[in-house]
């Protein structure tokens, strides 16, 4: 996106998105591991809580599974593995 360049409902919720992340998470990491951790963080809440309005407001993991794509016993687990 440039200045002045017009922005569409796409862009503009794009760019909202991406200024709430940095303001949320503008630190620095300073062992890869730690960074590691985050990410994994914000991937399982984004699949398995996070809401999607494109899905009717269910997360991912619900969506799979109520449209059968799903096995009920990896729902049971949140599909991870059962060895610690």
């Amino acid at each position: 996106m440039r200045p002045g360049e017009p922005v569409g409902s796409e862009g503009l919720r794009k760019s909202r998105w991406e200024a709430t992340m940095l303001t949320r998470h503008n630190r620095r990491y300073t062992v890869l591991e730690e960074l590691d951790e985050v990410i994994a963080r914000q991937m399982s809440y984004y699949n398995y809580e996070r809401r999607h309005s494109r899905l009717a407001y269910r997360s991912p993991w619900s969506c799979l599974r109520s449209e059968g794509f799903i096995f009920q016993a990896l729902v049971e687990t949140g599909g991870r593995s059962g060895s610690a």
